[in-house]
């Protein structure tokens, strides 16, 4: 667990190869019965490689953590998105029996609505948008990245995502959280919000390449030098 914690850390500090080095040799040295660690790294693993847009690396890593403990769920959810509609629905529905999930049901959602299952999709979305409101009635902070990724999502709600967004942005100045801000503040045409987002992107001492080049062309069309801090 302490290569594996340290190969996350390699990674969010943008060191792809020792990163993958380190996890590894976490799981190489591996010499327990329980599947929870080996879950764990796998899914950290593979949340690495799909920020850096590798979908097949990160795909094989959420399978493996799905293979290992199939209750896994955000594993689950994270595969499913990945896979065939008809391959999500068989990844997810034995998690509808044991979960009330918001991510489990929103996933499930967006495999039937992939699968042409209109109907079943919308009814699905309508539990999982109910779920997410009653999380975030007692835990805002906790679930509202989840739920903006939600109302991003088709016919969705962009003006909730963009202030759960915010909200989830003040709280966790991270890569992820800018990204998810600045996708419904430019679909709303929110000039300011979008300059704030792009000024706290470029303040990031640890961000990929991708994000910066990302970033660049709004950061010169709000007038901020990228070189900011």
């Amino acid at each position: 667990t302490s290569l594996a914690a340290r190969a996350e850390l390699a990674g969010e500090m943008q060191k792809p190869d020792e990163s993958e080095r380190l996890f590894t040799e976490a799981r190489a040295k591996y010499r327990d019965v329980s599947p929870f660690p080996l879950a764990w790294m796998d899914f950290q693993r593979a949340s690495l490689l799909e920020r850096r847009g590798d979908r097949e690396g990160a795909k094989k890593y959420f399978a493996e953590a799905n293979q290992i403990l199939p209750t896994y769920t955000h594993a689950s959810v994270h595969l499913a998105a990945l896979e065939t509609p008809e391959r999500a629905v068989v990844i997810l529905t034995p998690l509808l029996d044991s979960t009330d999930d918001a991510d489990v049901l929103a996933a499930m959602a967006d495999a039937l609505r992939r699968s042409g299952k209109t109907a079943d999709a919308t009814a699905m979305q309508a539990r999982a948008k109910a779920r997410y409101e009653e999380l975030l009635a007692k835990y805002p902070e906790a679930f509202a990245d989840h739920a903006a990724a939600f109302y991003l999502g088709p016919n969705g709600d962009v003006p909730r995502a963009l202030t759960l967004a915010q909200a989830n942005e003040k709280v966790r100045k991270t890569e992820p959280a800018i990204e998810l801000l600045l996708t419904p503040a430019m679909a709303s045409s929110s000039h300011d919000v979008t300059c704030t987002a792009a000024r706290d992107g470029a303040a990031l001492k640890y961000a990929s390449t991708a994000f910066r080049a990302n970033i660049a062309p709004l950061l010169a069309g709000c007038g901020i030098d990228a070189g900011v801090k």
